[in-house]
Order: C-alpha cells, then structure tokens, then sequence
C-alpha cells in the first residue's frame, strides 16, 4: 500500500486503534467520532522526529475525541468486540491545559518540548497532555546522557541512537521508528522528491525544446547556404561556358 494508504487506515497504530478506526469508517460505531491519533495533531523537524516517536510511541497513538462521550464509547467498543485496549485524549481539556516549560539547564542538552509543535487547538501546547516531554532532552553524546540520568532522576535523556536514559534504566534495541510522525516524515521526503524530479523533467523538456529550436534554425541555415552553394555553382558554370566561347570565338578569330 502507498503512504497515502497506510496514513488513511492508520496502519501504524496498534490493531485496536486500527480497528476503532475501521469500524468508524464503516458507520459501525454509532456515538463515535474520533479526531486522529495525538501524532497526528504534532509536528517535529529532523533531527528530533525520530528520538521523539520512538520516546512516545504509545502516547502518540492515543485515540483523540472531542469529549468525555465519546470515549467512553470508544472503551464501550473496543470492550463489545474484545479488540484490545486503547488511550482516548479529551481534545477539549487537553487543548485548554496549560503547562510550564521544563526548567533543567545542561550544556548540550536540548529540551525536546520546544521542538514539539502542536497543532489543531491545542493551546498549551501538549506538554500539560504528556507530562514527561517536559523532562525530555536531546544529547548527542550517551555517556554524558548517563551521567545526567543520574543528577536529574526525574528527567529522560535521549541520544540520536535512540537510547532513552532515566535515572538507573536505559532502553533502546533495534528497530527503526515507526508511527505518524515516520510517516510525515516519508512522505514530505516523498513530496520533495515529486518536487524535485518535477522541476527537472521541466527543465528536461525545455533544453529539449531549446535544442528543437536551435536544430531547426541550423537546418534553416543550413538551407541557405545550400542555396547559396547553388546559385554559385550556377554562377560558376555559366562564367566557365562564357569563357570557352570566348575563346573559341578567339580561336577562329586567329584562324582568318
């Protein structure tokens, strides 16, 4: 399936998120009417994306609803069908709560909040919505990540690897990022791509057109020249018949 597809059908939620959204596009859930998932409500630039969706993959995934209804509906779903679970986001409480900015002041490390923009009336922002992107900081280096877990436990320290350090735990592993942000991500890339190979195949066709129009003016030319070589051979061979009658006339001349 294409991004485009994949973003649609939210192919990469878990299979309970999967399904709520299936049966909402299928008019299968009556009192139900989800927003998106949290990621899709977020913007994050490079090099942040990836340490942030790996860093909040579950909280990204929470189902938005515009009230308290509708995720008890979606509970009520989800617990008929026997689908899993799942975490509902209240957008109108989450939108109206207001949270201060993280306080802690590292060299090198980068508070990742700031670097979160949310989008769709979220007015505070979502650090009030997910309390631990305030003590999330970006650090190049791991073993200064680990050495600040251990003066700041309250705070998680991630590195570009993905590791993920908090107080006497590190997580990390294998595996590449996978969500809505990824998916944003590919497909700007993508879109860039269009873009790009766009304007060349423009550019493409007008040198093409530019040689067509220089090939037809040498040929225009080449034309003319051809003409002129004519007329001058003609011109050639009427002198050259002028001058052998004029010497036959010579001749005979000379003869009397």
């Amino acid at each position: 399936r294409s991004l485009e597809e994949i973003a649609a059908v939210h192919g990469y939620s878990t299979e309970a998120v999967k399904q709520l959204f299936a049966q909402h596009r299928q008019g299968g859930a009556s009192g139900f009417e989800p927003l998106g998932v949290l990621g899709e409500f977020l913007e994050v630039e490079a090099p942040y994306d990836q340490v942030v969706e790996q860093f909040l993959h579950e909280e990204l995934n929470y189902v938005v609803v515009k009230s308290w209804d509708e995720a008890g509906a979606g509970v009520g779903l989800l617990r008929a069908q026997e689908q899993g679970r799942a975490t509902f986001l209240v957008h109108a409480e989450a939108a109206a709560a207001e949270a201060p900015a993280a306080a802690m002041v590292e060299a090198g490390a980068v508070p990742l909040l700031p670097q979160v923009k949310a989008l769709n009336g979220f007015r505070g922002g979502v650090g009030a919505v997910l309390p631990k992107l305030r003590r999330a900081y970006f650090l190049e280096d791991a073993a200064q990540a680990r050495e600040l877990a251990a003066r700041h436990p309250e705070a998680y320290f991630l590195t570009p690897q993905g590791e993920c350090y908090h107080h006497h735990t590190v997580t990390g592993g294998a595996g590449r990022a996978s969500g809505p942000l990824s998916l944003k991500r590919e497909l700007r890339q993508l879109r860039d791509q269009e873009t790009a190979a766009g304007a060349a195949a423009a550019h493409a066709q007008q040198q093409a057109e530019l040689f067509g129009r220089q090939t037809a003016e040498a040929q225009q030319e080449l034309e003319r020249h051809r003409g002129r070589l004519h007329e001058l051979d003609k011109r050639r061979a009427a002198s050259t018949q002028a001058v052998r009658q004029l010497e036959s006339e010579l001749e005979r001349a000379e003869a009397r």
